[in-house]
């Protein structure tokens, strides 16, 4: 079985629905962003240390280790297209989660209360979701919208998209 790996931006439920996905076909799951920070430490520490071309360089060689494995992996947002990525991909079944400014600010946290300082990060958020859209469906040989549905719909269109 080729492993699969999720895509998409914060909030869209590649960890969740991963681990669902994973579950369901007897196969391990990673999250890369936990797997990066056990082979390379905490993520904020790199993203410091050597920016975010030094988090995507140990994302990407970090995937190829673990795709290698068979898994169904949650891909981070970190690798979100280009060359390099589509290399990383190679040989793994694709699936873009894609999700919308409303459900992925709320499911990752960022519609409660903020500081007056956050002050349109809203606009910072959609900014992020338009910019990396292009590269998720570049990598992607199947899009799931996520929209509104619930953990087990997402994952049942996935599994139906890419049939073990």
């Amino acid at each position: 079985m080729r492993p699969l790996a999720l895509v998409g931006p914060p909030g869209s439920g590649k960890t969740a629905v991963g681990r669902l996905v994973a579950e369901r076909r007897g196969l391990t799951f990673v999250d890369l962003d936990e797997a990066v920070a056990e082979r390379h430490g905490h993520l904020g520490d790199l993203l410091l240390e050597g920016g975010s071309a030094a988090v995507a360089e140990r994302a990407l060689s970090t995937l190829r280790e673990v795709l290698a494995e068979g898994t169904v992996v949650a891909v981070s947002s970190a690798v979100a297209g280009g060359e390099a990525a589509r290399s990383a991909l190679h040989g793994a079944d694709v699936v873009y989660l894609a999700s919308d400014l409303a459900h992925t600010f709320r499911r990752s946290g960022l519609n409660a209360p903020q500081p007056v300082s956050l002050f349109g990060s809203r606009a910072v958020w959609k900014a992020l979701l338009d910019e990396r859209d292009p590269g998720y469906r570049s990598l992607a040989g199947t899009v799931v919208a996520v929209g509104s549905l619930g953990l087990e719909e997402v994952a049942d269109a996935v599994e139906e998209a890419v049939p073990r």
